[in-house]
C-alpha cells in the first residue's frame, strides 16, 4: 500500500497525458490491485516450486518504463505478465494494448497469469496461466466489448471464462500443473 502512496500522483500524471482521465484515488487503487495482483502470482508460483524473481516496486520514468514481463522464473527464463482484476459479477477481463509484443508476437516462454482480487476481503486467486502464443494462435485476443471506437482502436482484451471453455488443463494452467503432476505421482508411489 505504501507504494501505491508514494507513486499515485506522478503514475496519475502520466495517465492523463494519455489521455485517461482518472481520480488520484482510482490511480491509487489501480497501483495496489497491480502491485497486489504480481504478489499473488509470485506466491502461486513459488508454491508450485518455481524459483520466481522479487516483486518490482520501482518506480521509474515514463521513457524507461517497458513491457518486460513482471516476473521471471529464474530456473527456466519463463517470463509471466500478471494481469489483475476486481471480483465482481462479469467474467475476468484483462486488457492489452494493440501494439503489444505480448499479444502481437508473443515468445513462447511468454505466459499470462489472471488474478482475481476481492478488495474488501483482501484476497485473491490465480484464475489462469495462459500461455501467450496458445492465446494468440487460437484466436483469443479481441476486441474489447466497450462499444467506444476510439477504446477499440487502441486496445484488445481476453475474456477469461470464454477461454477457460475453449482449452484443455495444460492451456490454463501451463506450468501451475506441474507441480499438481508431481504432488499426484508423490502420493501414488
Amino acid at each position: 500500500e505504501k507504494f501505491a502512496e508514494d507513486t499515485h500522483v506522478e503514475r496519475r500524471e502520466e495517465y492523463l497525458k494519455r489521455g485517461k482521465n482518472i481520480s488520484l484515488k482510482e490511480c491509487k487503487e489501480n497501483i495496489f490491485r497491480g502491485t497486489l495482483a504480481e504478489f499473488i502470482a509470485r506466491n502461486t508460483l513459488v508454491f508450485n516450486g518455481q524459483d520466481i524473481s522479487p516483486v518490482n516496486v520501482e518506480i521509474y520514468l515514463p521513457e524507461d518504463k517497458s513491457m518486460a514481463p513482471d516476473l521471471v522464473c529464474l530456473n527456466t527464463g519463463d517470463r509471466y505478465h500478471v494481469k489483475g482484476a476486481l471480483i465482481n459479477r462479469y467474467e475476468p477481463s484483462h486488457l492489452f494494448e494493440v501494439w503489444d509484443s505480448l499479444i502481437k508476437t508473443p515468445k513462447d516462454n511468454e505466459y499470462i497469469i489472471s488474478v482475481s482480487i476481492d478488495m474488501g476481503m483482501m484476497i485473491g486467486y490465480v484464475n489462469a496461466c495462459f500461455k501467450a502464443k496458445t492465446l494468440v494462435d487460437g484466436g483469443h485476443i479481441r476486441l474489447p466489448r466497450k462499444k467506444c471506437e476510439e477504446f477499440k482502436a487502441k486496445k484488445r482484451a481476453i475474456y477469461v471464462d470464454q477461454i477457460k471453455n475453449k482449452l484443455t488443463p495444460q492451456e490454463i494452467w501451463g506450468t501451475l500443473l506441474e507441480r499438481q503432476k508431481k504432488d499426484i505421482s508423490a502420493k501414488s508411489v
